[in-house]
C-alpha cells in the first residue's frame, strides 16, 4: 500500500469523524476526494466509505488523477469550440434528431434574420424553402438513419422571405 498511496495516506484512510458518524448513523455511503502532492506532482484520489455490515466500514480508494485531467481537457476543448461557434461570422445551426433547432449562433441570426430565441425549438421547415423540402427531408432521413446525408446545398428562406443558398 505504501508504494501506491502517498506518504500522508492516513488522511485518506482515516476519514473525518463527521463522515464516519454519518455512515454509521444512516448507513448511507459517504464519498470525498483527496489530493496529495508526491514529488511535485498532484495525485487525486476518490474515497468511498461503505458499510457492508452494521459493525464494519470499508474504504474504497481510487486514483482519479487521469480522469480529472481528461475532464479538464474536455472542458477546455468544449469551451474553445463554443467560443469559435459564437464568434464565427458563419451561421451555425445545431439540430436535434427530430429536426428542431437545438442551438443557433449569432451568425445564424445574421444569415436568417431570426434571433436564437425565435429559432430554438422550431422545426427546420421554417427556413427550408417549399421547393427544397422533399430534398431536405430525404437528406435528414439519411442523416438520422446513418446511411448518408452528410452535407447538403439547398435553398433556404430568410425571415424577410428572401431565398438564399446554404450548405
Amino acid at each position: 500500500v505504501s508504494a501506491t498511496l502517498p506518504a500522508d495516506a492516513l488522511r485518506v484512510l482515516a476519514p473525518d469523524a463527521a463522515s464516519t458518524a454519518r455512515l454509521f448513523a444512516t448507513g448511507v455511503s459517504q464519498a470525498y476526494e483527496y489530493e496529495a502532492d508526491r514529488a511535485g506532482r498532484k495525485t487525486a484520489w476518490e474515497v468511498r466509505m461503505v458499510r457492508p455490515r452494521p459493525e464494519e466500514a470499508m474504504l474504497l480508494v481510487r486514483n482519479i488523477t487521469q480522469a480529472r485531467e481528461a475532464q479538464r481537457r474536455l472542458t477546455e476543448s468544449e469551451q474553445r469550440l463554443s467560443s469559435m461557434v459564437r464568434s464565427t461570422p458563419l451561421g451555425v445551426v445545431v439540430w436535434n434528431t427530430d429536426f428542431t433547432v437545438a442551438e443557433w449562433n449569432p451568425g445564424a441570426e445574421r444569415v436568417f434574420g431570426y434571433s436564437a430565441q425565435e429559432a430554438i425549438g422550431r422545426h427546420g421547415r421554417f427556413i427550408v424553402g417549399e421547393s427544397a423540402r422533399k430534398y431536405v427531408d430525404d437528406i435528414w432521413r439519411g442523416l438520422v438513419a446513418n446511411t448518408g446525408g452528410f452535407r447538403s446545398t439547398n435553398q433556404n428562406v430568410r425571415s424577410d422571405g428572401v431565398t438564399i443558398w446554404c450548405e
